[in-house]
């Protein structure tokens, strides 16, 4: 339900992020009340234009990658309201701009990773992601998001999965002002971002959940 509403805001272009985290809400918001469920979920929304990214929403902190590796947290508790919970949440909802160059991107995970246990119920945690992402992002996105997922894998060893594990990285291939598009997918059957973008994408869900843009899995 929440994929569906998801994609019909896509398919009207609303790109205002402000009204797609309304409109989403109120859907979500009815629906929970019609089925008489406690269930709400985080998401956030990524808007891209002349080399400027603006996040909007709550969820897990958003990073930020430089060129060279150098990694910034983004704090998106004050950015936005759970989904679900209220059916008016405009008056909570923010942005933070983050301008991007070449070789710069973003990262953006469910918290399947960093609360993901090992056999000796250690966590991995968010620092153990971002020292991964730093060491990796002299590679292309896709090497990025394998040497994470080969990482998760390899702490997690024999231990159940209790979450799902899902990682979107977005990396700037060229400047803002150059026409060089790149953009690699490693999901089956799902849009990109649109052509405008000159990033390259690659998505990875370890349990092949349904994706529904940056959102938590499975909640709703």
């Amino acid at each position: 339900m929440t994929q569906t509403a998801v994609r019909t805001l896509k398919e009207v272009r609303e790109i205002d992020p402000v009204k797609f985290l309304e409109t989403l809400n109120r859907t979500i918001y009815k629906n929970v009340i019609r089925m008489n469920s406690e269930k709400n979920l985080t998401l956030v929304v990524l808007t891209y234009s002349e080399g400027k990214i603006r996040i909007s929403g709550q969820h897990e902190e958003t990073i930020v990658v430089r060129n060279g590796g150098e990694i910034e947290r983004i704090n998106t508790m004050n950015l936005g309201f759970p989904i679900g919970l209220d059916e008016e949440i405009g008056d909570f909802i923010a942005h933070t701009t983050i301008e991007l160059n070449a070789g710069d991107g973003v990262v953006l995970y469910t918290d399947g990773i960093p609360e993901a246990y090992n056999i000796d119920k250690q966590q991995y945690g968010i620092e153990r992601l971002c020292k991964v992402i730093s060491q990796s992002w002299d590679g292309s996105a896709e090497e990025v998001k394998q040497a994470v997922i080969d990482d998760v894998r390899g702490f997690i060893g024999e231990q159940k999965v209790f979450d799902d594990i899902t990682l979107v990285v977005l990396k700037q291939t060229s400047s803002p002002n150059e026409e060089s598009f790149d953009n690699e997918e490693s999901f089956d059957n799902e849009e990109s971002f649109d052509n405008e973008e000159s990033f390259e994408e690659v998505y990875e869900n370890v349990r092949k959940r349904r994706r529904l843009g940056f959102s938590r899995r499975g909640k709703i």
